[in-house]
């Protein structure tokens, strides 16, 4: 006898589902047991550095040079993260944009990221702070994951 694909298919599930997106998965990193507690709410501490930085008041620290990873289809963009530099640079954080073939393999990319971040650490002998955005950030997980392990 063949089983019907939709007879465990209940369609206000699905769309309940669906309008909660990943609401369920916040919080994951706080409810894995192997994972250190957090210490507290830090939405105040947090509260006060954002106001401090829209007073132009908080400076970031010397010690890191931030490498921004931008995502697909940023080699048609010529200005894509020029703004998010120049904004980081002006609360001083030293900045550089990977120059990476957007469309390329996340692989290949891996590897550029990696050597990067290798150039940028032995100019500068600071720590490198890792910013990808979208498909940037998937490069950047891969690099670590494929690439540095």
């Amino acid at each position: 006898m063949m089983m019907n694909m939709f007879s465990n298919y209940n369609p206000i599930d699905r769309l309940q589902n669906a309008l909660r997106g990943s609401a369920a998965d916040i919080g994951w990193l706080q409810r894995d047991p192997s994972m250190p507690s957090v210490l507290g709410d830090g939405t105040g501490r947090f509260m006060n550095i954002l106001g401090e930085i829209r007073r132009d008041v908080h400076r970031l620290p010397k010690s890191m040079v931030c490498l921004l990873v931008p995502g697909l289809f940023s080699n048609h963009a010529p200005l894509y993260f020029v703004n998010t530099k120049t904004s980081l640079s002006k609360i001083g954080l030293a900045c550089h944009i990977a120059e990476i073939h957007s469309e390329a393999s996340v692989e290949k990319n891996a590897g550029q990221i990696k050597e990067l971040i290798e150039k940028i650490y032995w100019s500068s002998k600071k720590r490198v702070l890792i910013l990808g955005h979208s498909k940037g950030g998937t490069r950047c997980r891969s690099c670590f994951v494929v690439v540095l392990v």
